[in-house]
């Protein structure tokens, strides 16, 4: 409930000395209308853009992190990937055929399990997962017999698209 309200923040291990000071340079330049392609407060300089796991590009950093401050903008990015990822499992396990109650036991079990919530130790990889209920749901769709149009591939292209923005290239194949 901390996190929610915004009295504290995921600012343990890796996030402290890892995420925090990449995100901070990062929503600085998004500020300044520029991308974080270098920083000289990390070590003797540091190519920040290269460093996949920021996701620079990614859409959804980019709106939290360019119009909101940075405590709400990093505290919701974790809370808005756990979301989606719920309700993308909660849509692809009704299509696939489960009731409400088992389809609302599926998105519970994704995003407080072991393999999303144990993602939790890197943001870039749970912003990845989320979308994987979703490419699921898709194919599902494609897979109906009067519907096969490849339509439903540039949609699974184009969120695997965005699933690499995010800085997990290891989940994104996965998926």
């Amino acid at each position: 409930w901390d996190v929610v309200v915004i009295k504290s923040g995921i600012i343990r291990g890796d996030y402290m000395q890892q995420f925090v000071p990449w995100y901070t340079i990062y929503a600085e330049c998004l500020r300044r209308y520029t991308l974080p392609l270098w920083t000289r407060y990390i070590q003797c300089g540091f190519p920040i853009f290269a460093e996949g796991q920021i996701g620079a590009l990614y859409p959804f950093n980019i709106l939290f992190f360019a119009f909101l401050p940075f405590k709400i903008a990093y505290n919701y990015s974790f809370l808005a990937h756990f979301i989606l990822g719920g309700v993308f499992m909660y849509i692809y396990a009704r299509k696939i055929g489960t009731d409400a109650w088992g389809a609302f036991l599926a998105a519970i079990l994704l995003c407080f399990g072991s393999m999303y919530a144990g993602a939790f130790i890197n943001i870039s990889t749970l912003k990845s997962l989320c979308f994987f209920p979703l490419i699921l749901f898709i194919y599902e769709k494609y897979l109906e017999p009067q519907r096969k149009k490849a339509g439903h591939f540039f949609l699974i292209g184009t969120i695997w698209g965005i699933q690499l923005l995010t800085g997990s290239y290891q989940m994104t194949a996965y998926s």
